[in-house]
């Protein structure tokens, strides 16, 4: 059953508990602003924050491990800023290690959700919508498809985890796909969080950067393949189903 499209009256109060909590959250920056100044400042200062957040040992990877596999689950919260201040505090490598376990970890816990909870619950957690799109792409394509999705950042790959979980694919089939589609969006922003602006400093040749676009291109146009051909083979089997049922109904001789 679908849920009724809300009333107008609905949409009012709910753009006015909007307006009501974004303009009580200006209204605490305005009267902290010199706190939150002195705190950014704080941040700013690169090897000051960096030791603070060591001094917490073991406890600073995990609380971004919490953050991002609660992220994750609930599929609303976007996790790039998070995998930046990864690098940021723990440099490439050790930022870039924290970033690919929590990441690939909450993303088969997302899959088990799915792969256990059904649609009821996954609905719950994701948007229908994104899910609903990208249903029959995944089933028909299978391992290619969450390959390519993760290569490619721009999609929503939270949602996807629960879209697998949904699909045939099998959870090793869907590790694979997620532990090597995920890597490269995570190493570069785990880059940008280590280096910000200063990523000129890293002396990339310009071959390196004309192959990493290159491999984009070509993972783009893969995608593109994919969706616009599931898409074509959807419309053919619907027309191909009415055709049959319309030969059915044909052949069927009314009874007098």
């Amino acid at each position: 059953m679908t849920k009724p499209a809300k009333t107008t009256e609905e949409r009012k109060r709910t753009w006015k508990a909007i307006s009501i909590i974004a303009f009580l959250i200006l209204i605490i920056i305005w009267f902290s602003r010199q706190e939150l100044k002195e705190l950014l400042a704080f941040i700013a200062d690169k090897d000051a924050f960096q030791a603070y957040i060591y001094s917490f040992g073991i406890w600073g990877p995990f609380v971004i491990v919490i953050f991002q596999f609660v992220q994750t689950i609930f599929a609303l919260i976007p996790a790039h800023p998070v995998v930046m201040i990864a690098g940021y505090i723990y440099g490439i490598i050790p930022g870039f290690l924290i970033n690919w376990i929590s990441i690939t970890g909450a993303g088969m816990l997302s899959f088990g959700i799915g792969r256990w909870g059904g649609r009821p619950v996954v609905i719950r957690l994701a948007p229908a919508k994104i899910i609903d799109r990208w249903d029959d792409a995944a089933n028909e394509h299978g391992q290619v498809f969450f390959l390519t999705a993760f290569l490619l950042p721009v999609f929503p790959a939270d949602t996807m985890n629960y879209v697998a979980g949904l699909s045939s694919i099998t959870a090793k089939k869907f590790f694979i796909a997620k532990a090597i589609g995920s890597s490269p969006s995570i190493l570069f922003l785990t880059v940008v969080g280590a280096y910000g602006l200063e990523v000129a400093s890293l002396n990339i040749p310009i071959w390196g950067w004309i192959l990493i676009i290159i491999s984009f291109t070509v993972v783009a146009a893969i995608w593109q393949y994919i969706f616009h051909y599931t898409k074509k083979k959807i419309n053919f089997n619907i027309i191909e189903n009415n055709n049959i049922n319309l030969s059915i109904l044909q052949t069927v001789k009314p009874t007098s």
